[in-house]
Formats: structure tokens, C-alpha cells, sequence
């Protein structure tokens, strides 16, 4: 507050003091004959119509009288780590060091667990409690005194998460994908997540490497990526790989029959849901079947063969994802033609129409 005005008191201001040297009956006014200090306050002397003086306060904490303000409060930010928390702080002007205080529990007090720490802007507690919640405010110090408390913080020390894994391969097999990654030191375990898009996971659990994802559809692509679990907590996602199942291999064909014809047997075999082409297999004694023909179709006619002969058969169903097991088996034996043949008569290309020999 302005108590002087061209060196003369003014009645406002003097009637909002507290004179304890002047009589009541003093009437409000005198002349400002002399400023002075005491200490870090700035006083005045008056002089009344009566030829005495008074003195009076001017100004507390008057800087013309060497007081120096306080530095405000800094503001406090905190980063906890494992087993220790760094405070931060802006510096602030006009102070020459700071002190930490700090407790257990909320609500610090300045006083509570004093630590100086001179002109650092930042300071680490280190050999703290994992868990462990500690509170903290630091104030600013200068030649007039302490400032106020800054903000108060809150840190839980704990231990970081590690960096991800990286995930490796993801090799597809039948209605299925083997996803691997690269351990990471320091890891409990690990997550894996999977997706059939491109950046939108769910967790399938927690499992080591090599893991086989099974029960998949094949012809979908698979999207994974891996976390690991530490002390620290989960890390962030691996890199993203992918992989396309493929379709189990066919059952085999429920049934095959064979149809004796001249000189040839037809083959008939059940078709088979999700197969792509056939495999037939034949030989001339029972279940000695080898390889016949690849990319059969049903019926088919195996023509050329030996009246004296036999033959056996079995039937494969094959898609992308391989081969069936064979069928049953099933067997024929070619017929001879309807007539006979006359070695003795060359006429008309050696057929005789009048005999013949069965």
C-alpha cells in the first residue's frame, strides 16, 4: 500500500494505520519529514502542527530496505523407474537452491523429511520399494527465504517393461500355423495375439515358443504378434508376421466298384467333398496295389488288358493338403469277346462267318 503522496500522509491511509505513539486527539494530517528502515521495514517520521513528530510502518518487506521476495513455487513432475523415482522442476527465478520433501503418505508438509539438494533441477531417490507409493513437493530458496511448496507428486516405483520380442516365423500347415519368436532376457513369460487383420489383436494366451495355433480355416490369413511378461509388466507388441492354413487332406473314397468289360474293366469310385482330382491305384494280386494313374476321373475305363488276368483296384482323393488314404479295394477280371476266332480261314480279315470256335 502507497501511504505517502508528494510527501504528505494522506488521510485515507492514515486513518488505515494503527498509531501507537500518537494521541488520539492528533488530527489526521502531518508532513513527512523522514523515511527510514528497520530491519527489511521501510518507516516514516511525521511531523504534526503542534511541533512533535510520530513514526509510523510504511512498508513491510520493503524491498528499498533490502527484502527480497521468496521465489514462487516450482512445478514438480515425476518419472518412476524400478526401485527408484526422478523428480523434475522448472528453474525459478531469483533462487539460489531447492529442498525435497517427501513422505509415505499424501498431503506433504514442508519439514517433512528434508532433503537439500542445492541447485538441481532434478533429483533421483534411488533404493525405494517396488510398489511402494511415495509422495513428493520441493520449494525454492533465495536471501529472502524459502517460496511455497510446489505441487504435490505421487510415484510407484517399479521395474520397466522390457523391450518386445521378435517374432520370427509363422510356418502354415494343415488347418494350422506354428508361430515362433526370439526369447528376450529378463522374461516370465510370454503373450500371444492374433488377428485376421492387420493391427486389430486378440489375446489367444500365454504359451512358449514354438506355439501351434490349430483348429484354424483354411485359405484365411492369420495376422500374430508377441509380447513378453516381466517384472515390469507386459511389454509393447512384436513385429507383425502372417500365415494362410492350408486344407486337411481328404478322406478317402467311401466306396469303388469294378465293372468287368472285353478286354477292359470300368472303375467307379465315390467322389469326395473338398477333393480336387483322384489318384488310381492297381495291380494284378491283392493288395499289392501301386500307382496307376494320377488325376483320374470317375468312371474310368482301363482298356488293353489280358483276359487271363485279374486286376485289383483302389482309389486315393487328393486337394492342397495332400492325399487320402486308399479306399477299399475292388477287383475285375476282363471278358473274352462274344465269339470265337478261326485260325484257319484268313477270308474277310480272317473271320470265318460260317464257323466258329468258342
Amino acid at each position: 500500500m502507497t501511504f505517502i503522496s508528494n510527501g504528505v500522509i494522506q488521510a485515507a491511509d492514515y486513518n488505515s494505520l494503527s498509531f501507537s505513539n500518537v494521541a488520539p486527539s492528533f488530527p489526521p494530517y502531518g508532513t513527512l519529514i523522514a523515511l527510514w528502515c528497520s530491519g527489511t521495514t521501510e518507516m516514516g517520521t511525521w511531523a504534526n502542527g503542534a511541533g512533535g513528530t510520530f513514526n509510523n510502518v510504511v512498508q513491510t518487506n520493503s524491498p528499498t530496505c533490502g527484502w527480497i521476495a521468496p521465489p514462487l513455487a516450482p512445478n514438480l513432475s515425476i518419472t518412476p523407474g524400478n526401485t527408484y523415482n526422478t523428480l523434475s522442476w522448472n528453474s525459478v527465478a531469483t533462487a539460489i537452491s531447492y529442498t525435497i520433501y517427501w513422505s509415505k503418505t499424501p498431503n506433504v508438509a514442508i519439514g517433512t523429511n528434508t532433503t537439500p539438494v542445492g541447485s538441481l533441477l532434478t533429483f533421483t531417490f534411488p533404493g525405494l520399494t517396488n510398489g511402494t507409493a511415495y509422495h513428493y513437493i520441493v520449494a525454492a530458496t533465495n536471501a529472502g527465504g524459502q517460496g511455497p511448496a510446489s505441487n504435490e507428486v505421487t510415484g510407484t516405483p517399479g521395474a520397466a517393461p522390457l523391450s518386445p520380442p521378435v517374432l520370427t516365423s509363422v510356418t502354415p500347415g494343415i488347418t494350422q500355423n506354428t508361430i515362433a519368436w526370439s526369447a528376450v532376457g529378463g522374461a516370465t513369460g510370454y503373450n500371444l495375439y492374433r488377428g485376421t487383420s492387420p493391427g486389430v489383436y486378440s489375446l489367444l494366451g500365454g504359451f512358449t515358443s514354438p506355439h501351434v495355433d490349430s483348429g484354424l480355416t483354411a485359405g484365411i490369413t492369420y495376422y500374430y504378434v508377441v509380447t513378453d511378461v516381466s517384472i515390469g509388466g507386459e511389454s509393447g507388441y512384436s513385429n507383425v508376421l502372417s500365415g494362410t492354413p492350408t486344407p486337411g487332406a481328404p478322406t478317402a473314397p467311401a466306396t469303388i466298384t469294378v465293372t468287368p468289360g472285353v478286354y477292359q474293366n470300368t472303375i467307379s469310385w465315390s467322389s469326395v467333398s473338398g477333393a480336387t482330382s483322384y489318384n488310381l491305384y492297381r495291380s494284378t494280386s491283392t493288395g499289392t496295389e501301386t500307382l496307376f494313374l494320377t488325376g483320374a476321373t470317375s468312371p474310368y475305363i482301363n482298356s488293353g488288358l489280358s483276359v487271363l488276368n485279374t486286376y485289383y483296384y483302389k482309389a486315393s482323393a487328393v486337394n492342397s493338403g495332400g492325399e487320402s488314404a486308399l479306399s477299399t479295394e475292388a477287383n475285375g477280371t476282363p471278358l473274352s469277346p462274344p465269339f470265337g476266332f478261326n485260325q484257319n480261314d484268313s477270308s474277310v480279315g480272317g473271320f470265318d462267318y460260317g464257323q466258329w470256335t468258342a
